[in-house]
This record gives structure tokens, sequence and C-alpha cells, in this order.
């Protein structure tokens, strides 16, 4: 094997490894922490078939990064990187606001992320959070169709152009017909 380019080197897997873990949280935790928070938060509809679909896929992260710590100390080598605090971020919220005691007592990862959280370290990043004792509760008032079309209107200027071409197409037939 010896210098042969195409055999990685170890430099070259341990950097995989990192960005792997560091993708891993970003596209799989903080997605399904979202998904669950966005009606809580009055960002999004509250729909059941949506946040147990989200629940489920974060149980079915947390066994992965479960399965991972079970034969290592940390994400990658034997000392806190980028890839472990980018973890602790992504969970932290969902931590802190979503999930119950009970929940993260299934998951061995749980302790162990809550245990780096609590420490001085990452306080002194991330300022102390407490953990709620309950989920907050997703609140009666929901955003409707419009509204939430209205605001991600605001937000796409092109997607505005294009529905006020729309409405003005619509206009022009019905002055027509």
């Amino acid at each position: 094997m010896g210098n042969n380019p195409l055999y990685a080197s170890q430099i070259d897997c341990a950097r995989c490894l990192i960005e792997h873990w560091i993708d891993f949280p970003s596209l799989e935790i903080d997605t399904n922490i979202l998904a669950c928070n966005k009606p809580r938060i009055e960002c999004a509809i509250y729909l059941p078939l949506a946040e147990e679909a989200a629940i489920s896929s974060l149980k079915r992260v947390l066994d992965a990064l479960d399965t991972h710590l079970a034969s290592n100390t940390l994400l990658v080598g034997n000392s806190v990187i980028l890839a472990d605090i980018v973890t602790m971020c992504n969970l932290y919220m969902g931590f802190t606001q979503l999930m119950t005691n009970s929940f993260i007592s299934k998951f061995p990862c749980g302790k162990l992320l809550l245990d780096h959280g609590e420490s001085t370290k990452f306080q002194e990043v991330s300022g102390r959070g407490e953990k709620d004792k309950s989920v907050l509760p997703v609140t009666k008032k929901h955003l409707s169709q419009k509204n939430l079309l209205n605001q991600s209107l605001r937000m796409n200027p092109k997607r505005r152009n294009q529905q006020s071409r729309n409405q003005n197409l619509v206009r022009k037939r019905r002055l027509q017909s």
C-alpha cells in the first residue's frame, strides 16, 4: 500500500469522520427538533402526524448516536472536537425545551450529552440552560394557511412577484368574462 494515492490516509479518514459527525446533527437532529418546536412557537401549523414522524425519526437518530457512543467515549477520538460541540448545540434546544426526562432516560447519549452540557466550558458559551419540567404546549392559536403563505411571500421576493403576477392574470380573466 505505502503511498498509493488510491488509499486514504488516516488523516483523511479522521477528517471524513469529523465531517460526518458535523453533518449528522445538522441534518438529522436539528430538522426533527425544529419540526416539533415550530408549531409550539407559532411558526408552523401543528400537524399531529408530522410531529409523530419527527419524534420517531428523532428516536431513530438518538439510537444511532447511542450505538456509536456505546463503543466510543466521544464522537471522534479521545478529546472534544468540533463535531462534539455541534452535536451538543443541536441537541441543546431539544433537551432544554422539548424532551422530557423520561424521554431522555431511554437514551444513554442523552445523559452523556447532558453531563457535557452542564460542564462549565459549555455554559460559558451557551449560558445556563435550565431543563424544563414539561414540554412547551402547542398553542390553540394556529397559523392559518393564508397567514403562512403571506409570511413566506414576505420572506421570498421572487415568489411574491410571481404571486402578484398570478393575481393580476386572474383579475384580467375575470374582467374578460
